[in-house]
């Protein structure tokens, strides 16, 4: 204070600029902190909800491992992609869970079925590939992968169509991060 050259105003301006500089940053780290930690939470739901559908379709329908490997691999990952791009209550989200069921049903067994069932099984199997083609967006970037997972059901299909017995298998609660209920 005895130093009359030195100029407390523009230390005072200084000051408060690099605090004020200092505080913004602060304050986008916790907003960077608070969508990090949304994201995750979005993420966790997503896989949750996708894993509850694919695990209380597969409660009731055993499929060939091959399809299961589909299921819980690719096709989970893409029912994620449409939970967090589309959500839960979204026409893309019922629709996609309704493939789900319906590409169960189309690979259960047709032994004793009524000429109905075999009908309704026909008319899904016909929109099946399609419909696979639509929703497994996981793999949409890769043709070939997507080639081969529709041609891995068309195959189980075929193999029903001449009535070849699938080995089916239960995969009940395989898919990672969702209990039943």
């Amino acid at each position: 204070f005895e130093d009359r050259e030195t100029a407390l105003a523009a230390v005072c301006e200084s000051f408060t600029r690099d605090s004020e500089r200092e505080r913004n940053r602060a304050l986008r780290m916790a907003r960077r902190s608070v969508e990090a930690e949304h994201g995750r939470a979005r993420t966790g739901w997503a896989r949750q909800t996708a894993a509850r559908l694919i695990n209380d379709c597969l409660a009731d329908n055993p499929v060939p491992a091959a399809i299961g490997e589909l299921l819980t691999g690719p096709w989970y990952a893409s029912a994620q992609l449409i939970l967090l791009k589309f959500g839960e209550s979204s026409k893309q989200w019922a629709t996609m869970s309704e493939t789900t069921v319906n590409l169960l049903y189309s690979l259960q067994p047709l032994d004793d079925a009524s000429q109905e069932r075999r009908q309704k099984v026909f008319d899904i199997v016909a929109g099946m590939p399609r419909e696979i083609r639509r929703w497994l967006l996981s793999l949409q970037h890769d043709s070939d992968a997507t080639d081969s997972a529709i041609g891995l059901v068309e195959y189980a299909h075929l193999r029903m169509h001449h009535g070849q017995q699938l080995q089916l298998v239960s995969l009940l609660s395989e898919v990672e991060g969702a209990s039943r209920g």
